[in-house]
């Protein structure tokens, strides 16, 4: 059973579109059935038009995409690396959203989340929100964005915490 949709990769989340790939002919009619079950028969044809040519037509764009967020995730690491060496970029798998390790600040989550939107007027998910233990101390940071707005975001990172 694999589970696909555009919606991050192509920037369609409107579409509500997705798709499941069930190989095997009895599973799949016990996962339609439940569908079925819940009145659910079929995409809306915005969604399925969308999802179609994401997947046939985007292979240039994604790469272009791609190219651009590791750009990103590069200038953030440089920036970091130069202006914050007390944090460390976690390298990401696939994904435009940064984990950033900053327990080396000995500051609560709460305090940091604080700081950062106060001193720094920006707003960072905690890491505690995706794990009260393994969160704690992280901060997540989109990077898919244009580059002059990471740039300022980065910015007032670093100011929050000089």
């Amino acid at each position: 059973m694999t589970c696909i949709a555009p919606s991050k990769t192509f920037n369609v989340p409107g579409l509500q579109a997705s798709a499941i790939i069930i190989p095997n002919n009895e599973l799949r009619e016990k996962y339609q059935q439940q569908q079925y079950k819940q009145g659910f028969f079929t995409l809306n044809t915005f969604g399925t038009i969308g999802l179609e040519a994401a997947y046939t037509h985007g292979e240039i764009w994604l790469n272009e995409l791609l190219a651009y967020l590791q750009e990103n995730i590069d200038f953030t690491r440089s920036f970091i690396k130069k202006n914050l060496p007390s944090l460390k970029v976690i390298n990401p798998e696939g994904t435009y959203l940064l984990w950033i390790d900053c327990r080396a600040l000995n500051m609560s989550d709460e305090d940091l989340h604080n700081l950062l939107l106060t001193k720094g007027g920006i707003a960072v998910e905690s890491g505690v929100k995706y794990g009260a233990a393994e969160g704690k101390g992280f901060i997540r940071l989109n990077i898919g964005c244009p580059r002059e707005q990471l740039k300022e975001g980065l910015k007032k990172l670093k100011a929050a915490l000089s």
